[in-house]
């Protein structure tokens, strides 16, 4: 007997209802309804009270047609579901049901088995990615995180009930000696192993994870007492020898720590004091040691302004960017004129946070991190714009400028300062480039080609910090050099001190006799100043002349000396005739 068709899902059909005919029915009686008060009220000149009617009728009609509109949605989704419902129900599995239905059913079930699988699988990826942020993949012990959650935890708990607890770092001795003997394998063998001496001598409460390749961290609840105690288990088990291969491999470790609050109360300083006493312990050959601020406040302050350091490096680029760096200058004066003949620009930087930062602090940082060109160029285009100032007034006049050995010996350099001096349109002449003597000689072949192509386009040369070097007379007279400026650490004492007054002569001496213009910095009293014109020095710089000043300051400085000089010129003259 055949089996019955099924029949499809019943299609429900909605004939008009009297009900729906109901709105329009009301809405022709309300629009009549105001066309006749409207009407009447106008013929009686009540035009406001005609208006209302019109406007509240109006609303009311509004209203019976919005009403119609939702009412007819409504039907429209009310048809819809039953249609689904009819739907669902007829494709429910039966004794009726087709083969193509079966297929559709065993599809959905593929579905669903493959959905399951790709939660699954998610879910297994998202745990793997947990413990990879959380777990030491070659020891399975927490990493820096978990140690950061647990201290925290600690110093919780600590504002609850004062339980005090101590923080340890644990170094492996001479362990990249080790590594190199051992291979990647094998360190990561012995690494194990002393993760889980580590692991068997603590106690539940306590924690250790892995910071690095040759150090552990730990966590050790209690006072000092109990952490003592800790501690030495955990130094003895590690005097024991490793297992490597089959072979013995004798290894020490150095142990520092500190104790919350009485040595530091926050996770940083916690870390840096038992780094500290991990340091102390190494150097002391002792194989633990717990922080005393007495004993470790100079490694305290060593470490401080290492951290320091590194947050200025990391400003420095900022700085740069955002013009946080600028210029002072210091006046040079002739000794034979008493005249000023030009300036230093000295570059400055106004850090935000920490205020004036000197350039002996950050230049060195700029040099390491390869920051120097950005910086000299900056300097090289500031002290230019203030050449083209200051000779607009003072034609004769110089701006020097230093840059770094590194930048002499870069491709375009002098393209790079050429460009410079076309685009603020003044004379090679009143721009010179100062390179410290050290500097000049460490590729001299390089640096003397760079040096001629900047002195053949006119731009003027000088020997920075003169004494300071290994420079040879030979390797000066290969330099097409203009200026030779002798460092401070010379000059200061040169009044009490016959041998830097020996030594400062045979200086100038050497350097008239090769044409070039002497300089002394620093001078910082009268009495140097005198003996350096005695000496023969053919122009001097320092605080007794006159401090670095801001651009506005030292144009107006300069012309105020020159103002005066004229004048008592003007005066010498004025006697002289008289008589």
């Amino acid at each position: 007997m055949a089996s019955p068709i099924p029949d499809g899902p019943k299609q429900t059909t909605s004939a008009p209802s009297r009900r729906g005919l109901v709105p329009y029915v009301w809405l022709v009686i309300v629009l009549v309804a105001q066309t006749a008060l409207a009407t009447f009220l106008m013929l009686e000149n009540e035009w406001g009270t005609a208006s209302l009617v019109s406007l509240g009728l109006g609303a009311v009609a509004g209203g019976l047609i919005l009403l119609r509109v939702f009412e007819s949605r409504l039907a429209q989704v009310q048809r819809k579901l039953e249609t689904i419902l009819s739907e669902i129900e007829y494709a429910r599995p039966n004794t009726r049901t087709h083969a193509s239905d079966a297929n559709v059913f065993e599809l959905i079930d593929c579905i669903a088995e493959h959905t399951s699988s790709l939660i699954s699988v998610t879910v297994e990826r998202e745990k793997q990615l947990l413990t990879a942020a959380l777990k030491d993949p070659v020891t399975g012990l927490g990493n820096r995180s978990v140690l950061s959650h647990r201290i925290g935890v600690a110093i919780r708990t600590h504002a609850e009930s004062a339980e005090r607890f101590c923080v340890a770092i644990v170094e492996i001795g001479r362990f990249k000696e080790i590594a190199e003997m051992l291979g990647t394998d094998q360190i990561n063998d012995a690494v194990n192993q002393i993760a889980r001496r580590l692991r068997r001598e603590l106690r539940k409460e306590d924690t250790v994870v892995r910071l690095g390749d040759e150090r552990f961290a730990l966590l050790v609840s209690g006072d000092r007492e109990i952490a003592e105690q800790v501690l030495n288990r955990i130094v003895e088990a590690a005097k024991l020898p490793l297992t490597i291969s089959g072979e013995s491999v004798d290894i020490k470790v150095r142990l520092g720590a500190a104790m919350y609050p009485e040595d530091a109360n926050s996770e940083t300083n916690l870390l840096l004091h038992a780094q500290i006493t991990a340091e102390r312990s190494s150097r002391l050959r002792t194989a633990s040691v717990f922080f005393e601020a007495k004993r470790d406040a100079k490694l305290t302050t060593h470490l401080n302004d290492s951290r320091e350091s590194l947050s200025l490096q990391s400003d420095l680029t900022r700085a740069i960017a955002e013009r946080q760096l600028f210029l002072v200058y210091q006046p040079k004066l002739d000794l034979k004129t008493g005249l000023f003949t030009g300036v230093e620009a000295l570059i400055r930087w106004q850090h935000p946070k920490k205020g004036l930062v000197s350039p002996e602090q950050f230049i060195p940082m700029a040099e390491e991190n390869g920051l120097m060109q950005s910086i000299t160029e900056w300097v090289l285009t500031e002290g230019a714009g203030f050449a083209k100032t200051l000779c607009s007034r003072r034609p004769e006049m110089c701006v020097s400028v230093n840059i770094a050995a590194q930048d002499i010996e870069r491709p375009g350099f002098s393209d790079f300062a050429n460009r410079v001096i076309r685009d603020q349109g003044i004379l090679p002449s009143q721009l010179c480039l100062e390179v410290t003597e050290s500097g000049l000689f460490e590729d001299t072949d390089s640096v003397i080609a760079t040096l001629s192509a900047l002195s053949k386009s006119g731009l003027k040369l000088s020997i920075d910090d003169f004494g300071t070097g290994y420079s040879t007379l030979k390797q000066l007279q290969l330099l097409p050099v203009n200026e030779m400026k002798i460092d401070r650490t010379f000059v200061g004492g040169l009044a009490s001190s016959d041998k830097n007054q020996a030594l400062v002569k045979s200086m100038i001496d050497m350097g008239t006799r090769m044409g070039l213009r002497v300089v002394a910095e620093g001078v910082e009293s009268f009495r140097e100043m005198q003996f350096l014109q005695k000496l023969g020095c053919d122009e001097v710089q320092g605080f007794f002349i006159s401090r670095p000043l801001p651009a506005q300051e030292t144009l107006s400085f300069i012309e105020l000396r020159h103002a005066l000089y004229d004048s008592s010129r003007e005066d010498a003259q004025t006697l002289a005739s008289q008589h």
